[in-house]
């Protein structure tokens, strides 16, 4: 595949999907990728109302989909680029998957801790043991502090 010249016109793009999905009724594809806003010094996630990154989904046309617009070695990332740049396309989160901000303040995936259902004690009949294991402690302390007096 020949690399097209950079043109800065057109967002930065790092990936090509040779075989892009049907286009809508307007004549664009659609990607799910990291909701983005571009800034003077390039693009910043945005953040949903928990403070974490989420998935947009952004068009395009086919030809741009298949094509990529990389800058000229030196250019890229030191200088900004006038229209931005285009994620990598994602899937949709599985319902135990979440963005957070990791490192550097590059959204990373992160899975949702498995749900522990909380039983009480006494449901369990562990509570006379706990409250045995309870009294043991406070007679241990009581003997530690009474030798440190």
């Amino acid at each position: 595949m020949a690399v097209p010249e950079y043109s800065t016109n057109r967002p930065v793009k790092s990936w090509v999907d040779p075989n892009p999905p049907a286009p809508d009724e307007d004549g664009f594809v659609s990607y799910l990728m990291i909701a983005t806003t571009h800034m003077g010094c390039g693009d910043v996630a945005l953040t949903n109302a928990d403070g974490k990154p989420y998935l947009r989904r952004y068009k395009m046309t086919p030809g741009e989909a298949r094509t990529l617009n990389i800058p000229p070695k030196g250019d890229f990332p030191d200088k900004p680029q006038p229209k931005g740049e285009w994620n990598f396309p994602c899937r949709e989160l599985l319902p135990n998957e979440y963005f957070v901000f990791g490192f550097g303040g590059v959204p990373e995936l992160r899975d949702k801790p498995p749900a522990v259902a909380v039983t009480s004690p006494a449901a369990t009949g562990d509570s006379t043991i706990i409250l045995g294991r309870l009294e043991e402690i406070d007679a241990k302390l009581d003997i530690l502090l009474s030798k440190a007096k």
